[in-house]
């Protein structure tokens, strides 16, 4: 297999799949119906989360206020790790919908990347997902701004985004906002991608 189809199948089938609500208490991803902002509430996924840990940072920041960073604790992480929310598509469906944000990296020993999904029932699965596996983040770059683009299909049952990192290094989040702009095209969809890309804000 390709090694850039692998890498976007694992992690699409890593990324736990959280409805409102379903969350565990104290962990429960931010869940918005409608345009409103999410609540600051990112968790930490992946396929081996042990090797990492999230955090708040209001040292380092491009906006000024406390951004949101996932970093690796292992040397040499086993598989990558990630920092995400899921937010309800209700605002969003028929919508093509980019998640934009600035992000820093430090010494990136392999690859990161923002990420974001949709998904539909329970019976249809994964209905949209890009990753920047075609042109990931590596070593060190200050404040980037990047964007991901996806079709929201009114079947949606949920919208996921964030960050994922694989293997050692340090990665943070700013200004990042969800903001839909048009009807969602078939081509789009098709493309299932968008240009090279905690608290959202909702537009």
């Amino acid at each position: 297999m390709h090694a850039q189809l692998a890498t976007v199948l694992a992690l699409s089938a890593a990324l736990p799949r959280i409805g409102c609500g379903d969350a565990p208490s104290g962990d429960r991803p931010a869940c918005a119906s409608g345009p409103s902002q999410p609540q600051s509430q990112w968790f930490l996924a992946g396929e081996d989360p042990k090797d990492y840990a999230i955090a708040s940072d209001p040292l380092v920041t491009e906006s000024g206020d406390p951004t949101e960073t996932l970093r690796a604790t292992a040397s040499e992480p086993s598989n990558f790790g990630a920092v995400m929310q899921t937010v309800g598509p209700a605002a969003f469906l028929g919508q093509r919908l980019t998640f934009r944000a600035v992000v820093k990296t430090d010494d990136i020993a392999q690859e990161a990347g923002m990420w974001m999904r949709v998904d539909g029932p329970k019976d249809e699965g994964v209905l949209a997902f890009y990753n920047m596996s075609d042109q990931p983040l590596i070593g060190t770059e200050d404040w980037t701004p990047h964007e991901v683009t996806l079709d929201v299909a009114p079947e949606a049952e949920s919208v996921s985004f964030g960050l994922w990192l694989d293997g050692a290094g340090q990665v943070w989040l700013d200004e990042v906002q969800l903001v839909s702009c048009e009807p969602a095209t078939e081509s789009a969809a098709d493309a299932g991608l968008a240009d090279a890309a905690p608290n959202a804000e909702v537009e």
